[in-house]
Parts: C-alpha cells; structure tokens; sequence
C-alpha cells in the first residue's frame, strides 16, 4: 500500500471540482499502477499549496 500526503487548498477544491470527485477524494483513490498514481497526483496537484507558504497568517 502506497500513501501520499500533502497540504491542499480545500476551499479551491471544493468550488471547482465536481461533487463525485470530491466525495471520490474523501473516500481515498484507490490506483493499480505507478502510471495511474501519477496520473491521479497530476491531476490534483494544481491545488497543492506552496511548502513554503505560511500555514497561519499574523493577525
């Protein structure tokens, strides 16, 4: 078993993606192969947030 993690824009995700996608990701994506995997991490990486951004902002 393979798992990948990394921060993403939810708020972006959710008003772009459509609803069976979305609830496909709270589900979890299940893939058979490394091509597919990287077709599944290449199609959400739009929304990765930056590593460097700042997780919680001055006030």
């Amino acid at each position: 078993m393979l798992k990948t993690f990394f921060q993403m824009d939810m708020g972006s995700m959710k008003s772009s993606l459509p609803e069976e996608v979305w609830k496909q990701l709270h589900e979890g994506i299940r893939v058979q192969d490394i091509e597919e995997y990287n077709s599944v991490l290449s199609t959400f990486s739009d929304y990765a947030r930056d590593s460097a951004e700042q997780v919680m902002q001055p006030e």
